[in-house]
């Protein structure tokens, strides 16, 4: 038996754009150091929670999720929506600190119609490095995806940084647009 992917809502939409405003790369980011060497990082919304963590520095590995309280009377959250993701640089022509502070420039800025990471196309504050998002042709919703990310030297166009994510809606064999319906067009699948 297939079971159709729900579709996200605007809402879920608004929520993860504001939850990547104040991700990895924001000055009001609190970041907690986790006993396995990872780092975690929460953002709460009205019934909805996003969760990032990841480990390593270059290359660096890592897993958002979303989940939403589960309109049943209890008051247990469920996950609605995951991304993994990995990326490493190709070569010395930045530190590792340094890519961290740019991709954080880039980050808290998501493309609103696929808030995945950063928007499309851009170029950092001193204009040497170029952000560039790239997906899938056949996957440019929040509902299925597969992306990619690097950075440019803008000069002479020379890629220094990739990474690649996947994601999407998930655990729809719950009946999730149903036990979360307010992040899901018109509740339905």
């Amino acid at each position: 038996m297939t079971v159709e992917t729900p579709k996200l809502s605007e809402d879920f939409s608004d929520f993860l754009i504001k939850a990547k405003q104040h991700g990895y790369g924001s000055g009001d980011v609190q970041k907690v150091e986790m006993d396995n060497g990872s780092t975690t990082i929460v953002y709460y919304g009205d019934g909805i929670r996003y969760m990032d963590s990841y480990a390593g520095g270059i290359p660096y590995s890592g897993y958002e999720h979303v989940s939403a309280r589960v309109e049943d009377g209890t008051r247990r959250y469920v996950p609605i929506w995951a991304m993994s993701y990995r990326g490493k640089t190709l070569n010395s022509d930045i530190e590792d600190e340094s890519l961290g502070s740019l991709l954080g420039e880039f980050l808290v800025t998501p493309e609103a119609a696929l808030p995945i990471r950063g928007p499309f196309n851009a170029l950092d504050a001193t204009k040497k490095y170029r952000y560039r998002l790239t997906h899938a042709a056949t996957t440019t919703s929040l509902n299925e995806f597969d992306a990619g990310e690097a950075v440019y030297l803008h000069e002479d166009n020379r890629m220094i940084y990739t990474a690649r994510f996947i994601g999407g809606v998930v655990n729809n064999n719950l009946g999730i647009h149903k036990l979360a319906p307010r992040w899901f067009v018109d509740g339905e699948a």
